[in-house]
C-alpha cells in the first residue's frame, strides 16, 4: 500500500498528538535521508513548517519535487527512512529473564507502524496481542510485555508481568510486587537509581509517568556515568522526539533526570 507524503505527515500529527513543530524537527532529521547530497532540497524539507499552515502543502510539493521523489511513500521506503544500523547485545555475565527479553526487543529494531501514527502494522499487531492490547493503542507497554513474555515462555517460567498494555498500571503492579517477598518482582524508585544507578541492570524496564493516565517505557541496556540511558523501546521514534511513536528503536536520549521517570522495574 502506497500513501501520499502529505497523508503520512497529517496522519503522524492527528495519531502521536506532535505539534508542527515536532513534525517540523522530524522532517529536519530526515532531510538527509530523503535529499543525500542534495543541500537545497534538504533545506526545502526543514523549512516545511516555517510557512503559514496553508502553504506547507506547497513547499511539500517543492520539496518532493527538488528531492527526485514520488508523491506516495511505500512501507518498504519508509522503514529505510528510519532504519537504525543492526544492534546486537552481548550476554556477558547477564543470564535472567529481563536481560533475555531485551535480546528479543532488540531483535525487532526497525519494526514500524503502518500507515505512520496508526499505532497498526503487521509489524505491530503482534505485539499488542500478547497483553490483550487493542490495535490502534499505544503499545510501547504492549511491546516489553510481549518480550518478556516470550522470554518466558523460552524458559518454561511465568510471566510476572501484568497482562497489560498500560504504562501506570504496569507501575502499580510492580511496586505492590516489589513489597511482597515472594514476588520475582524488585522496583527501584528514581531517586535509589539516581544515588546508585549500579541497582539498574541490563534489562531493567524503565517507566515514566507522565501524569495523565498515560506514560512510556521500554528497555535499559545501561546507564552511563552522566545518568544518561542507553535503552530498546517500543512506540518510539529513532529521533529522539518527545512522544512520537513510529516503531521500535535503540535510543540515547533519556536520562536519570527525567521529570516523567518513575522508577525501574527489576527482577530479585
Amino acid at each position: 500500500m502506497n500513501i501520499t507524503w502529505d497523508r503520512l505527515i497529517q496522519a503522524t500529527l492527528q495519531h502521536t498528538g506532535a505539534t508542527p513543530d515536532v513534525l517540523a524537527a522530524l522532517c529536519t532529521q530526515l532531510a538527509p535521508r530523503l535529499a543525500p547530497g542534495n543541500a537545497p532540497a534538504q533545506a526545502l524539507w526543514s523549512g516545511l513548517f516555517a510557512a503559514p499552515s496553508h502553504k506547507w502543502r506547497i513547499r511539500l510539493v517543492q520539496a518532493l519535487n527538488a528531492s527526485q521523489l514520488p508523491e506516495t511513500v511505500t512501507e518498504p521506503q519508509w522503514r529505510g527512512l528510519l532504519a537504525q544500523p543492526p544492534f546486537l547485545l552481548s550476554d556477558g555475565d547477564h543470564d535472567d529473564l529481563f536481560f533475555d527479553a531485551m535480546q528479543l526487543a532488540a531483535a525487532r529494531i526497525n519494526s514500524v507502524e503502518w500507515p505512520p501514527g496508526s499505532e497498526r502494522g503487521a509489524d505491530i499487531e503482534p505485539l499488542l496481542c500478547a497483553s490483550g492490547t487493542s490495535p490502534g493503542s499505544h503499545w510501547c507497554m504492549a511491546f516489553v510485555y510481549w518480550a518478556v513474555q516470550r522470554a518466558a515462555a523460552l524458559r518454561e517460567i511465568e510471566n510476572p508481568l501484568k497482562a497489560t498494555g498500560s504504562c501506570v498500571k504496569q507501575l502499580a503492579h510492580a511496586r505492590k510486587q516489589a513489597t511482597i517477598p515472594t514476588s520475582m518482582l524488585g522496583f527501584v524508585e528514581k531517586a535509589a537509581a539516581k544515588a546508585n544507578p549500579t541497582l539498574v541492570p541490563p534489562g531493567s524496564i524503565f517507566i515514566q509517568d507522565h501524569g495523565d493516565g498515560s506514560g512510556h517505557t521500554g528497555f535499559v541496556v545501561s546507564i552511563d556515568a552522566h545518568g544518561r540511558l542507553d535503552t530498546v523501546e517500543g512506540n518510539t521514534n529513532p529521533f529522539g522526539l518527545p512522544r512520537v511513536g513510529l516503531g521500535v528503536y535503540r535510543c540515547t536520549h533519556r536520562t536519570l533526570t527525567d521529570p516523567a521517570l518513575a522508577g525501574f522495574v527489576v527482577l530479585r
